[in-house]
């Protein structure tokens, strides 16, 4: 008896494991554009946390918010948002995009998903540790269980 034959035949396909994880992988980020710039990270997390829970780093535990900066090191007023969910970026999109940040401002910022592009290999991301990693899946379900918290009260 053959023991390889009850094994899924690949039909030729070839398969990239990095390419299936990212293709997989959930896309939970927003990028924002119109922002003062003098904002914050607190004061743009108090203002998109109303969508939904924001990602913390699992090393530092801070949010998940890049303020992207020109070349003089000052900020742009751009920004990236990492979500815990993906439901939340639908919804800072419907209830975000195209809104005041500031009260009074006449400048609208510009809410959209984020679009990822692969990376060549010389910036390829170094791997995580199994320490990291744990971190993370222990943030992760922290993170769950607060937000079915949040939904029961």
């Amino acid at each position: 008896m053959d023991t390889f034959a009850s094994l899924p035949k690949n039909n030729g396909k070839t398969q990239s494991n990095a390419l299936d994880r990212a293709t997989n992988m959930r896309n939970t980020a927003v990028y924002v554009t119109g922002l003062p710039k003098d904002a914050s990270i607190e004061e743009i997390s108090t203002y998109f946390q109303k969508c939904g829970v924001i990602s913390e780093d699992a090393i530092t535990g801070q949010k998940r918010i890049k303020l992207y900066q020109d070349d003089q090191g000052q900020h742009k007023g751009d920004a990236l948002i990492v979500f815990f969910k993906e439901g939340s970026v639908q919804l800072a999109e419907q209830l975000l995009d195209d809104t005041r940040f500031r009260p009074g401002e006449s400048m609208t910022i510009s809410v959209q998903h984020a679009e990822f592009t692969g990376k060549s290999k010389q910036s390829a991301p170094k791997q995580r540790t199994d320490l990291e990693k744990r971190r993370q899946q222990a943030k992760r379900q922290k993170l769950e269980r607060f937000v079915a918290l949040v939904k029961i009260a």
